[in-house]
Parts: structure tokens; sequence; C-alpha cells
């Protein structure tokens, strides 16, 4: 029944592509021209594997706009969903390898690559740089009975199964980052939790403060009104450095947990791309990734609680370790052999 509806979703997305949305940011006028003769030759496509308005969209553009400025070019942000982003690098590998069509990307790709969704290989692309990397928490609403991730943690071990936990991502179709991150979380603290899938996070919301679930997973950004006004209350985050702007939040790691993914974006071009190219777009992003403005962002959406650039080869070998430990979680999860 599972890969039924992953050939129906996919075939269906595969139809939505005559439908697909684009945005084009283009350069101050006065923005110092590129002083490379040779690349980029013309505009610049970014293809976001989701719609318009939500956080990879919101992603690509902010740091779009700076190398837009750099290389006084227009760059597209083309906005192409369907099968859970894995139809936009199937564009790409449509594209000249000339480095003028970039893969704005998410954590859904090493989901999907295991899954057998994406079924192209990691050799087909050049990983260019991992920007912005999420960070979960464990929050409970004002009114729970747990005022510490001690208390939760200990309720679990002693009723495994009672606690029913939120996350949000797919439903039927094939498990969201929040379904994987609570597994690893419940294999290294040694719980049991009944998991709730939903679509939109903010039903998931609702559901924590309405005591329909006893707890969620969920990142600072989309709770931040909440958690200032107090309803809402962070328990641990996922994470090997302490938070700066919640100093007394625990953190996994100190705790003796080692849970510390979170949902990354980043970027990634065709293989075969000639070498100095690559070199040219990764410098061109890690200078965008100190602009004023993309920081802004950042701080806005609350991106810079675990703010890293990875470059090339950094964010491969990133991606090879995730991929050990996605796989390890998924089959835990029955979804893979």
């Amino acid at each position: 029944m599972r890969n039924n509806l992953k050939k129906f979703f996919l075939a269906l997305s595969i139809l939505g592509m005559v439908s697909l949305l684009s945005g084009c940011i283009t350069a101050k006028p006065d923005s110092k021209a590129n002083e490379d003769n040779n690349f980029p030759k013309g505009p610049i496509n970014v293809i976001v594997g989701w719609g318009q308005g939500g956080g990879s969209d919101i992603f690509a553009r902010a740091i779009s706009k700076p190398v837009a400025d750099k290389f006084d070019i227009p760059v597209n942000v083309k906005n192409m969903p369907g099968a859970g982003e894995t139809l936009a690098g199937e564009y790409l590998l449509q594209q000249p390898a000339d480095g003028h069509n970039i893969w704005a990307l998410t954590t859904t790709y090493t989901i999907n690559s295991l899954m057998g969704i994406n079924q192209r290989s990691l050799d087909e692309y050049i990983p260019l740089a991992r920007i912005q990397h999420d960070t979960h928490s464990i929050q409970v609403s004002k009114d729970s009975p747990f005022k510490s991730i001690d208390e939760l943690v200990q309720f679990a071990q002693e009723n495994p199964g009672k606690l029913k936990i939120g996350g949000s991502g797919y439903l039927d179709f094939q498990p969201g980052f929040d379904e994987v991150a609570i597994a690893l979380f419940e294999e290294e603290v040694g719980i049991e939790f009944s998991y709730f899938p939903f679509e939109k996070a903010e039903d998931m919301h609702e559901a924590l403060l309405e005591g329909e679930i006893d707890v969620m997973i969920e990142e600072f950004g989309p709770t931040i009104q909440y958690i200032n006004e107090g309803t809402i209350v962070p328990l641990v985050a996922f994470s090997d450095k302490k938070i700066e702007q919640f100093p007394k939040l625990p953190i996994t790691v100190e705790k003796g947990w080692d849970v510390t993914i979170g949902i990354w974006r980043g970027l990634m071009i065709k293989a075969d791309t000639p070498a100095e190219i690559g070199e040219i777009l990764e410098d061109a992003f890690r200078e965008a990734y100190e602009d004023p403005g993309y920081k802004e962002t950042e701080r806005l959406r609350f991106w810079n609680l675990r703010s890293e650039f990875l470059g090339t080869e950094e964010f491969k070998k990133a991606l090879q370790e995730e991929i050990q430990v996605y796989e390890k979680i998924l089959k835990k999860l029955g979804y893979i052999k």
C-alpha cells in the first residue's frame, strides 16, 4: 500500500510541473559587477522543491539576494513543489552542468534517498554548501504536569506509550523529519511515545494547547510567540551547545543524549560542473551567508540559534554521516528493510 501511495503521489507531482512558480531577485543597480568574465554568463536559477511562502522559499530568496548583488545579475527563485522536493532535484539534472542552476534542498533529501523516492545517487550532484541548520526542542503547554525534561522522561519510562507526542510532516506518504527525530530521541533516552503526525504545524500547536497531545517536537521560530507569552514551554533543545536566547534551557548533550539533528537547508549543483565554477559559487554563498540582510532573516526566523556554514567537502561528509543515522532509524520504524 505504501509503495502504491508513493507512486501515485510522484505521478501527480510530475503532472504538477506545468504549474511551476517562479520569482526573480534582481541586483541593485549600483552593485559591483562580477570580476570573473567567464561565470556567470547569465541569470542563475535557484530551484526550490516547495511552494512559495514556506521556510525553504524564504531561505532561498534571502540567501540569493546577496549573490545577485555580488554578480550584478538576476537570481531567479523557481518553486517546483512535488514528491517531497524530488522533482526539483530531478529538474536540476536535466539542466546543463554549468552552475547556472542550483537546487535549494532540505533534510527531506536524506529521507527520500533512503526511502527510494529519490532514486538518484549522491554522485550525480555536488553538495555546494549547507547554510542553515534548525534547532528542535521538546515542548509542552503551560498546563502540562511536567515542569522539566527529567519529569517527562521519568513518566515516559514508567508508562511506555502513554504520552502522546505530536510532530509535523507527511501522513501516509512517508515519514517526515519529526518522526525520525522523535524515534532517535526515544532510542537514546529509552522511552516510548505514541506518535501523532500533523500535516500542518499550526494544527499541532493548537492540539498541544487544547490538551489533545501531551508534548510535541518543534523548532523555536514557529512557537516563539507562545514561548514569550508563556503558553508553550520548551523542556530541552536538541543541541550540543547552549542556546544563547534560552540560557537556562537544558540541551540534550549535557543530559548525555546524542540527539542533535535538525532540519537543514543547503544547495547542490549538478555533477560534472567545472570545479572552478563550483568554487566561485561556494565563495559567493559563503559571502551571502555573512550578509547583514540574510543575517536579519536568520534572526527573525530563529535560524541563528545554530548558524553554521558548511562548504562542499564538509557538507558532503555531513550528508554521508546523516544517511547512516537515518537509515538505522527508518529500519527501526519499519519504513525500509
